[in-house]
């Protein structure tokens, strides 16, 4: 909390920091060990002074994606996301025949349709988090002539 804050740090009311994440920052990030590091920088400086700040380093992309298959019928629906970006829709590539690397069909597509409130409380906010996939007589084929099995 705010109050607790403020003890541990002997008062003062500006020790909370916020900060938006640029496309160089996720560049350095990824080309670094995939973590944040955070320090605190002591105001009267001095060697040594300088520590990390507590839960440093945190990695960066905590999450692996999340989703499900609801059903295949005449089409592919479900829900994917990634909770270390929320508000984004993500790819999801559909496999006829076999998981990826065996299956001899893939489709991809956006899960970017509306979802309700339960998928988004999975996903950690958003809205659009669903996917539909018609399924093409090719998609059928390679099913059929596969495990007979659809992977997402």
């Amino acid at each position: 909390s705010h109050a607790a804050v403020k003890t541990i740090c002997g008062g003062g009311d500006n020790h909370h920091f916020d900060v938006e994440v640029t496309n160089e920052m996720v560049d350095a990030i990824q080309e670094g060990d995939g973590s944040v590091y955070v320090y605190g920088l002591d105001t009267l400086g001095g060697e040594g002074k300088n520590r990390p700040l507590g839960r440093s380093p945190q990695p960066f992309n905590e999450f692996a994606t999340k989703g499900y298959l609801d059903s295949v019928a005449g089409t592919a629906k479900g829900w994917a996301c990634d909770q270390d970006d929320p508000l984004k829709s993500i790819q999801v590539n559909l496999y006829f025949g076999g998981p990826a690397g065996s299956g001899s069909y893939m489709i991809e597509t956006m899960a970017s349709e509306p979802s309700e409130h339960g998928v988004k409380n999975l996903c950690g906010g958003g809205d659009n988090h669903r996917y539909i996939v018609e399924i093409d007589e090719t998609a059928r084929a390679a099913a059929l002539n596969g495990d007979g099995m659809v992977y997402a």
